[in-house]
């Protein structure tokens, strides 16, 4: 769980590309906000730690949704 709680969060490849475990937050407002979280520390059940990590893409035939972010019902946390 160490080396785990070590990796990064969050990359920005080649200043065009944001790669991410689950997805994005409404809580995002700029990269910095990912470099301001204390990453050596248990996952919270809200915020935006929470949804970098366990954001879901949508699970249907044209993966788009009719709101920007819908609740994650599937893990009782995150976004859609």
């Amino acid at each position: 769980m160490e080396t785990f709680d070590a990796l990064p969060i969050a990359a920005l490849v080649d200043n065009k590309i944001l790669a991410v475990h689950g997805g994005i937050s409404p809580e995002l407002q700029n990269i910095q906000a990912i470099n301001r979280i204390d990453r050596f520390k248990e996952i919270p059940r809200m915020g935006l730690f929470t949804d970098l990590m366990w954001s879901d893409p949508v699970e249907n035939e044209t993966g788009q949704l009719d709101e920007v972010f819908a609740k994650n019902v599937k893990r009782s946390c995150s976004f859609l």
